[in-house]
């Protein structure tokens, strides 16, 4: 079954036209965490589940208050990306397997 949202973090997350063409290329809408360091806050939450400080890790992700931006991908240009990749780059791979045989064979230069 296909995700009804993917939530995305970290450096990347500062550039709206990647998060745009990301969602539209995935078909799914993004949720953006609104959280610098997410990787060192998943871990200290981790290690307050090990500690006995939170029963599990939904408790532990509710003990957290951080804020969500959708960004939902536009329907003609996500059906425009499908499109790209069932004409095109899903044929790539077997397309491209015989150049890169004739790569693998080609001898180092001299």
């Amino acid at each position: 079954d296909a995700p009804a949202h993917i939530s995305v973090t970290g450096g990347g997350t500062r550039n709206r036209l990647l998060l745009d063409i990301k969602a539209n290329v995935y078909g799914h809408a993004l949720d953006v965490v609104s959280v610098d360091e997410a990787t060192a806050l998943g871990a200290a939450l981790l290690g307050g589940v090990a500690a006995g400080l939170y029963a599990d890790c939904r408790a532990a992700a509710a003990a957290v208050d951080y804020d969500v931006v959708r960004i939902a991908p536009e329907p003609a240009v996500a059906a425009w990306y499908a499109r790209a990749f069932a004409d095109v780059y899903r044929h790539l791979g077997v397309t491209l397997a015989p150049l890169h045989e004739a790569i693998h064979k080609l001898d180092s230069p001299p």
